[in-house]
């Protein structure tokens, strides 16, 4: 009876490890490309999470929600459990087509629903994990709550680095992000507002910060203990658009190993301006198509090489980490790497750094595509503020979009 029951709970350990997560698409409802922003009190207001499972049967599978601090550090104090509307349990998974080679399974939720609410704004995590075992993370994600308490009036200015410390002029072009309160009736207590943040496109793991307590000089705020409060955020610079494969074709892309792009490997564009590009997004093709299948795609670009420093691939299909694992090689003259994408169009982006202890460090998003004013990017800036309430917690109480790329001339 023991044998048997051991060889159960094998069985059921190699199916739980053969599950595998794909194409985790987070995004504010009516915009896939986005970045998951919602409203408190706001019953409209909803966030999608879809995703592809590879798995032989339908799996077990739930979404756990966890509310953090402006560090996304989750917080284990009691009065701010969300125990009870916190899980969407057991979720409802679609087979895919027969033949679609890469996934087996997709699922798609809007969220608040009847099963989840948020009750604080700030920044939350969800985890994908195993229904019966929720210590089995098979993937996460991030996204944010806001209170729209105060507006923001956000405007950008040309700028240049401090000290010029680049040999290259334009890699000195920068702009300057002034976002001034506005408190209108609101009470709010000024000493109380701790951080803003400015995410750039989809990169929320790699924000800019400034933080009331820890001015510099090109990351400060200014209050006169009136009612003019701003924070201003200095030596932005905006890059290049970025590059993007389309893998829509099936003649073209037909096959499981592809070329990302088949006019040969791609060139740095440091003088060059890129067209515009889908602010850091992804779009996938419709799970139910028959051709919405993965393939190993190949990345190659032209360059000398880089000496003691790295090349690496980062994009959307990776929430913009630059990661060891798409590290680039270097032979005959070029650069290359490979990644299983599904069917779709995703942006990526060429960028170099120190591979140190399965860490990449010295992160340069310049170096090989340059910086260039006319670049469009969107930056999503939101307000925090230290509740004291429920033993005090860190509050998004403002929230705006602001896009840069036009501007007066000097």
């Amino acid at each position: 009876m023991k044998k048997i029951f051991f060889f159960i709970l094998f069985s059921m350990l190699l199916i739980a490890e053969e599950i595998e997560i794909k194409s985790l698409q987070t995004y504010t409802r009516g915009d896939v490309y986005s970045i998951p922003v919602i409203y408190k009190n706001d019953k409209g207001s909803k966030f999608l999470i879809e995703f592809d499972v590879a798995a032989e049967t339908s799996p077990d599978l739930s979404i756990k929600f966890v509310y953090c601090d402006r560090n996304w550090n989750p917080y284990d104090a009691v009065l701010l459990s969300t125990s009870g509307k916190d899980t969407d349990s057991m979720l409802d998974f679609v087979s895919l087509p027969a033949g679609n080679e890469g996934a087996d399974w997709h699922c798609k939720r809007i969220f608040p629903n009847k099963n989840v609410s948020f009750p604080y704004s700030g920044k939350w995590m969800f985890k994908i994990v195993d229904t019966f075992d929720e210590d089995k993370v098979y993937a996460t994600g991030k996204f944010y709550v806001v209170e729209q308490l105060v507006n923001l009036s956000s405007v950008f200015t040309i700028d240049q680095l401090d000290g010029k410390p680049y040999s290259q002029n334009s890699l000195n072009r920068s702009l300057r992000l002034t976002t001034k309160i506005l408190f209108g009736e609101t009470e709010i207590d000024r000493f109380r507002i701790k951080q803003m943040e400015i995410v750039e496109n989809r990169r929320l793991n790699d924000p800019i910060k400034i933080t009331v307590d820890e001015d510099t000089d090109t990351r400060y705020h200014e209050w006169s203990l009136g009612t003019d409060f701003r924070f201003v955020a200095r030596d932005i610079r905006p890059g290049n658009e970025n590059r993007k494969v389309s893998l829509w074709n099936t003649t073209k892309y037909g096959q499981y190993e592809v070329d990302a792009h088949f006019d040969g490997a791609e060139i740095p564009h440091f003088y060059r301006e890129l067209p515009r590009d889908n602010n850091g997004g992804f779009l996938l093709k419709k799970f139910s198509d028959s051709y919405a299948n993965y393939m190993d795609v190949k990345f190659q670009i032209k360059s000398e090489f880089l000496g003691d420093r790295d090349l690496f691939l980062t994009g959307a299909f990776c929430n913009w980490k630059v990661l060891p694992k798409y590290k680039m090689e270097y032979l005959n003259g070029a650069y290359e790497t490979y990644v299983i994408l599904k069917r779709g169009t995703y942006d990526y982006k060429y960028v170099t750094g120190i591979l140190d202890d399965d860490k990449v460090r010295s992160i340069d998003w310049y170096a090989v595509d340059g910086n260039h004013l006319s670049t469009e990017n969107v930056y999503n800036v939101f307000l925090f503020y230290n509740a004291i309430e429920s033993g005090g917690y860190d509050r998004i109480i403002g929230y705006t979009k602001i896009y840069s790329g036009y501007y007066e001339q000097n």
